[in-house]
């Protein structure tokens, strides 16, 4: 097996694994926007969510990102998680702050963890 071969092979489980849990977190956010989120904007039911939705948008566009440019998009991953946090936490929602930031910084760092793994692999050559 050549030394490429075996780089990717330890690196990849890293890439899949942030993928997926990225992927299931972003679906659930965009599903929960689609679902609860829109119909309140036209319902004018609350105007929180014009502060919520971009913080919101940041880390699923960072996912999105990641597809071809992974330390950028795990960066607005991560960034947009901390800003969700701060936001929610000023709010006062701790346990929302919580629920909402974690799924989005595991995902980004998940993500670092596999480029972290990739540049050490490729540097042990």
């Amino acid at each position: 097996m050549s030394h490429h071969k075996q780089t990717e092979h330890h690196v990849r489980p890293y890439k899949i694994l942030a993928q997926s849990v990225g992927l299931i977190v972003c679906g659930f956010f965009l599903l929960f926007i689609i679902g609860e989120g829109i119909p309140d904007l036209f319902n004018k039911k609350s105007n929180e969510l014009y502060w919520f939705l971009p913080m919101v948008l940041l880390p699923i566009a960072g996912y999105v990102v990641t597809w071809k440019k992974e330390k950028t998009g795990a960066m607005m991953m991560i960034a947009g998680s901390i800003l969700l946090l701060v936001y929610l936490l000023i709010k006062q929602n701790v346990s929302a702050a919580f629920i909402y930031c974690i799924p989005f910084l595991v995902s980004g760092g998940l993500f670092v963890l596999h480029i972290k793994k990739r540049n050490e692999l490729l540097h042990k050559k």
